[in-house]
């Protein structure tokens, strides 16, 4: 006899995660709704991680495989393929949700949308590695083709998806940071998304995308994204990005973290601005 599919499938990629995965089990672990699975994509971990999903206890139902695979992208087709729930939710491994009643509140809201609604987006706060928050982005879904043409509607962690609009929509395994962007340039759509008046979950700075070093890395491939999609990409504005994250990405290469934070702190108290990169900035 088949299992009853349940409504959420939470994905997530992990190779020799084993120091932060505890944060996303316990997270889930806690959820007082339980109509969910967990689908682990693993990168043939040899550090612990295997084991920690193997002793889990209080999740509903975790679907784990283990084998090689080309990158988070690839990783997360494979877990679509696999996933039961008519709803997905992206995690990293260090991610968590932010309290223990989100998928819930959002299967209450998820069971009275309409058949067109494919998106429910709702906030998500990043956390630097002393736990202090870094931003938090909330969703703005009324911005059309000209906010997508430079920026996300929502962040990904914090977005619900409908199954059939990801299994028919693979993200591109050819691009590195942003096909999660891709995949929203593809398919979103105002009038598809529903807004979730709360937080839904906190990230660790740390991700690929999200480390300073790495943000003309970042801002480089949501650019070429952005003009596979949309035309007027190379503007003033967009030349205004590369070169902040340029700097930015120059700054903490080059001299290292604390001393590439401090410079680019002193460039913006210059410009009349409060500082933001030092950890340790009031």
């Amino acid at each position: 006899m088949t299992a009853t599919a349940p409504f959420f499938s939470i994905i997530t990629a992990t190779c020799n995660a084993a120091e932060t995965l505890p944060i996303l089990l316990a997270s889930l672990s806690e959820q007082h709704c339980r109509d969910f699975e967990l689908v682990v994509q693993d990168a043939r971990s040899s550090d612990g991680t295997l084991a920690l999903l193997e002793r889990a206890s209080g999740i509903p139902a975790i679907e784990l495989l283990s084998e090689r695979d080309s990158g988070i992208y690839d990783a997360w087709n494979r877990a679509v393929a696999r996933a039961r729930g008519q709803w997905l939710l992206f995690l990293g491994s260090d991610d968590r949700l932010s309290d223990a009643d989100v998928l819930g509140k959002t299967a209450e809201m998820l069971r009275q949308v309409a058949a067109g609604i494919c998106f429910a987006a709702g906030s998500v706060r990043m956390l630097d590695a002393r736990g202090q928050c870094r931003l938090q982005s909330t969703p703005v879904l009324d911005g059309g083709p000209e906010r997508m043409r430079h920026i996300a509607p929502a962040a990904f962690p914090g977005l619900f998806i409908r199954k059939e609009l990801a299994t028919a929509n693979p993200f591109d395994t050819d691009l590195r940071i942003s096909a999660d962007y891709d995949f929203l340039c593809r398919t979103w759509a105002d009038e598809k998304a529903i807004t979730l008046p709360y937080m839904v979950a906190v990230m660790l700075e740390g991700g690929i995308s999200s480390r300073p070093e790495n943000q003309f890395a970042a801002a480089w491939e949501n650019a070429r994204v952005a003009a596979r999609h949309f035309s007027g990409v190379w503007t003033p504005r967009r030349a205004r990005m590369l070169c902040k994250a340029g700097l930015v990405s120059s700054a903490f290469r080059l001299l290292g973290p604390d001393r590439g934070a401090t410079l680019l702190d002193t460039l913006r108290r210059w410009r009349g601005l409060p500082p933001c990169w030092k950890r340790d900035a009031s």
